[in-house]
């Protein structure tokens, strides 16, 4: 199909077949509105689109399928709407973006999975509001994207999975709410991290599994509260970074796992673990804040 193809603000109750298509231009779906609640709504498996695929403002009831598809630019979904409660609402398993993922405000009931995605450019899901209970949320193990993932302010209820992903840049979970009593609110095992995760003022309900992740810059949990009564709250053997922060985090729900992990600075207070705390192979180079070995060991 040469140049865009519009279907700004349309209304189609079945399904929009675009298997296999090319579009030379860009896939407008701004305002519209698709689907009636069952089955997929759209199917872009493995479309080849040359510019964006463009859906602020996106209401889709059932499931967006988006297998192998090749988009050059970006995938819009700010302000979009995804609803298949109990199911996958917005599927990209070895989605290929030439520019970035912008879902900042998005709304999904279901789960978005996106395993093996490859991104260019930044994932942006801030001020977004995952809900799928008991489910997860929010897939995407072994993505690998080019700049940042930016999770700021968004809320998800169901477990978010990072496992395996790579992340040039940045991966910011401030002022984020991940809730998944008794389960795994964020499962980032394995992960890479080019710069920092940020998790100031995180509120995680449930574990915060971070086992052999390696992060290049900080660690930082300063000011967040953690999690998973009777359970483990934050597993993070074999993590390693230059910097972990846990300044004036809130005292920890749950037991903590530091087995094997290497910090060069580990910023935390004793009160911070009143649970159990596995330290064994706890590698360190500097210990703050300066506290006296008493209080260390009290």
């Amino acid at each position: 199909m040469e140049g865009a193809l519009h279907l700004t603000d349309c209304h189609v109750l079945g399904t929009v077949r675009l298997v296999s298509a090319r579009i030379t231009g860009a896939l407008l779906l701004d305002g519209a509105r698709l689907g009636s609640g069952k089955g997929e709504v759209l199917q872009l498996n493995p479309a080849h689109i040359q510019h964006d695929l463009w859906g602020p403002g996106l209401t889709a009831a059932g499931q967006v399928r988006l297998d192998g598809a090749h988009i050059g630019g970006a995938l819009n979904l700010q302000n979009a709407e995804l609803t298949n409660p109990g199911e996958v609402c917005l599927r990209g398993v070895n989605l290929t973006i030439g520019s970035g993922i912008y879902g900042e405000g998005l709304t999904s009931r279901g789960e978005i999975r996106l395993t093996g995605a490859r991104i260019g450019g930044s994932f942006n899901v801030s001020y977004a509001a995952l809900t799928n209970p008991g489910g997860p949320a929010l897939t995407a193990p072994v993505i690998n994207v080019g700049l940042d993932m930016l999770c700021v302010r968004m809320r998800s209820e169901g477990h978010v999975r990072f496992r395996g992903a790579r992340i040039a840049g940045v991966v910011n979970l401030d002022d984020a709410t991940l809730i998944d009593p008794g389960g795994t609110a964020l499962q980032a095992e394995n992960l890479a991290v080019g710069t920092d995760l940020q998790g100031m003022r995180l509120r995680a309900d449930g574990r915060v599994d971070l086992r052999g992740a390696k992060i290049t810059g900080q660690l930082n949990l300063a000011y967040a509260r953690l999690t998973n009564a009777g359970g483990m709250a934050l597993r993070a053997s074999g993590c390693t970074a230059a910097e972990c922060w846990l300044r004036d985090a809130e005292p920890i729900v749950g037991s903590v796992n530091l087995r094997r992990a290497q910090f060069d600075l580990l910023h935390a207070t004793p009160d911070l673990w009143p649970g159990p705390v596995k330290l064994d192979g706890l590698i360190y180079g500097r210990l703050a804040p300066h506290l006296p070995a008493r209080e260390r060991l009290a």
